[in-house]
């Protein structure tokens, strides 16, 4: 059997993490890869805290026999993306590497924080990459997760709202979905998301903790433990500490004597403000019933040590949500005295009837004083590391099945079969081959004459044999252009028997492409602009991406060009590449991010959304997307250019005002609401708009800047590569020297020299 060889995608794992709780997973999960004998890589997708992606890359390989490689020094993006998007742009990343990687990779992992793998399971989802790679989500708690967790509204606004849709987006697409308590996925569905994949409840793994010392418990000591911030608790226990202090003396602790309170963890948001902030006010409050201490700085393999040491004091994890956490998994095992909230799937860790608290300051501080009068407090734990080992274990067999290529391949197949590769919808599956004569693309044409040539070339050119093609001539009345269109017409008379060419009064973009699809019977439709340069793969690309998922309409990404005077069909400039995520709905009103016209559509969803609005100039894609996506239908993104996007300085889009462009999407998303509904809408968008442009020239500058870094960071690492040949070079230029000398001394040497001269003389006489 051959092993199996996966990629390990998280922005958190121990190591280049101080402590997190997914970084303890991601190193557990590691730990049992490799003991099983796979072969694996570490893909870290964040800053590295605690030193140099060199120093773990050496570390990783050195102590695991694990490859390690972080984003930050992989290539950037060739061009910029549009519209910006952090958390995408790295997402595009990942996907970069994987599919630059050979072989493939059998299997990845991906964390559901932060949507690191949206377009690695999207690209695989719709078939564009990764055909053998399985693609599992881990289940920790998403953003939408921690800001309800920390009664928290999005308050970076736009970007938490996109975040959150990539991060349900990744999930959906996966293969497979992996969550340490069923509370976390019955949460996940509760809050809108589905799944395509297979889902299941893996408890969380936990290695390598041997009991303390059982003591008894000292009523002197409180330890907070975890992330020092609201959802863990912290402005809860602060509180219940302030009843405690009203109610009088604890049992058995004498008054007077102040209680230490040790908190051990990441420093958080707590308070509205920062955590140390928070703690430092209500310790000064609190000084008399508690002297606070905090250790922020201590990562994993210390914190877990600071509470070996203190076996005999009473550990608190008061979560106000939570999933299946390691600090309570941690101080569990540990056999610590401990405290834990009901909420989540902390409830899954202990046994029914557990005497845990409710999230509540009264019945947090009612626990505290029980815990001392009885002197113990060691709820019964449900969960099981030799259990949890063993069910990962069942899983990952299941997976090094699937992984393992056929016994008896068919002919001309290579490596595994489809490695989980997930079928195309039963009612949608059809073959590109098959399927051509169902497909219309349509070209709208007004006065394009210079343009006109290189776009229908490229058609021409579509790796779709027999394609159908409708021209439609929206009234032109420039003389060059006509006569470049009946020159086009003629030449492809012959050539293409499938294509069409149309003529209609001038009555705008959005008429022609509504009147040309009127007219044809095909039940798929796509449309291509008139300076637009379609790939030798967009109509395949397309047509296989709707038969394979059914959807009702898939747009692409695109590289964007310049238009320049002269050949217009040279697009070797790309300045960015529009690479639009499909949604969520809310960021439809501030940007196009569902896609451009080079889409494909089926004809009935085109015209159950009313078509193209043909009152509108600029935004018509945008307008049709919008209202498609608001009415329910699938609309996809096939993540990756199909075609080339021509920018001209004096296009409709460029030279509208921002009204115009956002009016017509406003008024769609209003449409049968109160008029307050229209007024709330244009002034969200406004202060975006304001705000972005505001914005916008300190991202780039901080963009640029990190690109700046990149690059002096590679240019160091080839000049001290090149100061060490250079020592090289040295050292065995020093080495020939004194192997000539000796050489020299040599009587074989002498020998030469003599004979030499002899053949000299005797050459001359």
């Amino acid at each position: 059997m051959k092993p199996v060889k996966c990629c390990l995608v998280t922005p958190d794992i121990v190591g280049p993490v101080r402590n997190g709780g997914i970084g303890t997973y991601c190193d557990q999960l590691m730990r049992l890869l490799v003991a099983r004998g796979w072969e694996v890589t570490v893909l870290f997708t964040a800053r590295c805290e605690t030193g140099s992606p060199a120093a773990f890359r050496d570390g990783f390989l050195r102590q695991h026999g694990v490859r390690f490689v972080a984003t930050e020094e992989l290539a950037p993006a060739p061009a910029p993306e549009l519209p910006p998007n952090p958390a995408a742009t790295t997402a595009r990343t990942v996907l970069r590497f994987l599919t630059a990687e050979q072989p493939a990779f059998d299997l990845c992992f991906f964390q559901d924080w932060q949507a690191h793998g949206f377009a690695a399971t999207e690209a695989r989802s719709i078939g564009s990459a990764l055909p053998c790679t399985r693609t599992v989500v881990l289940m920790h708690g998403s953003s939408l997760w921690q800001r309800q967790g920390m009664r928290a509204l999005p308050w970076r606004g736009l970007a938490d709202v996109q975040l959150d849709h990539l991060e349900a987006c990744a999930a959906r697409r996966a293969d497979e979905v992996v969550a340490p308590s069923q509370h976390m996925l019955d949460w996940t569905r509760a809050n809108g998301w589905s799944f395509d994949g297979d889902t299941r409840v893996l408890p969380t793994m936990l290695e390598g903790i041997e009991p303390g010392e059982q003591v008894p418990l000292n009523r002197r000591h409180l330890v907070f433990f975890g992330r020092l911030e609201t959802r863990k608790g912290l402005e809860l226990l602060v509180t219940a500490l302030d009843r405690l202090r009203r109610a009088g003396p604890l049992p058995g602790r004498p008054a007077g004597e102040p209680l230490r309170v040790t908190f051990l963890g990441k420093p958080g948001v707590a308070g509205g403000t920062d955590a140390e902030t928070f703690l430092d006010q209500a310790g000064t409050r609190l000084q008399s019933f508690a002297r606070f201490e905090t250790l922020t700085t201590l990562d994993h393999h210390d914190a877990l040590g600071y509470l070996r040491g203190h076996m005999d004091a009473l550990v608190l994890c008061p979560s106000l949500g939570d999933n299946l956490p390691f600090t309570v998994l941690e101080a569990s095992a540990l056999g610590c005295h401990l405290l834990a909230t009901r909420v989540g799937g902390i409830t899954e860790i202990f046994q029914p009837g557990a005497n845990l608290p409710e999230p509540e300051p009264g019945a947090l501080a009612n626990a505290i004083a029980r815990a001392f009068s009885q002197g113990e407090c060691r709820p019964p734990a449900r969960h099981s590391p030799a259990g949890a080992r063993q069910a990962w274990h069942h899983y990952l067999d299941e997976l090094e099945h699937r992984c393992q290529p056929p016994a008896n391949p068919a002919p001309g197949t290579t490596g595994t079969p489809s490695a989980g590769k997930p079928e195309p919808k039963a009612s949608a599956v059809m073959t590109a081959g098959a399927a051509a004569h169902q497909l219309r693309v349509i070209v709208p044409f007004y006065n394009a004459g210079p343009t006109i040539g290189p776009t229908l070339e490229c058609l021409a050119a579509q790796e779709l044999a027999g394609l159908r093609v409708t021209v439609i001539d929206d009234g032109s009345d420039d003389p060059g252009s006509l006569h470049e269109l009946g020159r086009l017409r003629g030449h492809y008379a012959g050539r293409q028997p499938h294509w069409t060419f149309m003529r209609q009064d001038n009555s705008g973009p959005s008429a022609a492409r509504n009147h040309a699809a009127r007219s044809c019977a095909e039940p798929l439709l796509a449309f291509v602009d008139s300076d637009n340069l379609p790939y030798p793969d967009m109509a395949s690309s397309l047509l296989a991406a709707i038969g394979r998922t059914g959807a009702d309409a898939i747009t692409c990404h695109s590289h964007v060009f310049h238009d320049r005077p002269g050949d217009p069909s040279d697009s070797s400039d790309v300045v960015a590449v529009y690479a639009p995520t499909g949604g969520p709905l809310v960021a439809g009103l501030f940007d196009n991010v569902f896609g451009d016209t080079n889409m494909i559509i089926r004809r009935e969803s085109l015209f159950a959304a009313g078509g193209f609005n043909e009152t509108v100039r600029g935004v018509e894609d945008w307008l049709l997307l919008f209202r498609l996506a608001a009415a329910g239908h699938d609309l996809r993104v096939l993540p990756r250019p199909l075609f080339r996007y021509r920018v001209r300085q004096d296009g409709v889009f460029l030279t509208s005002q921002l009204l115009d462009r956002h009016q017509p999407v406003i008024e769609a998303a209003a449409a049968g609401a109160p008029s307050w509904i229209r007024s709330l809408l244009e002034m969200n968008v406004g202060q975006h708009l304001t705000l972005q442009s505001v914005c916008g020239g300190v991202d780039q500058v901080k963009e640029l800047a990190g690109r700046l870094d990149k690059r002096d960071a590679r240019i160091g690492r080839l000049s001290e590569r090149i100061d060490s040949l250079r020592a090289e070079r040295d050292r065995l230029k020093q080495r020939l020297k004194e192997a000539r000398g000796q050489l020299d001394r040599q009587p074989l040497r002498r020998f030469e020299q003599r004979l030499r001269r002899f053949l000299k003389n005797k050459k001359g006489a």
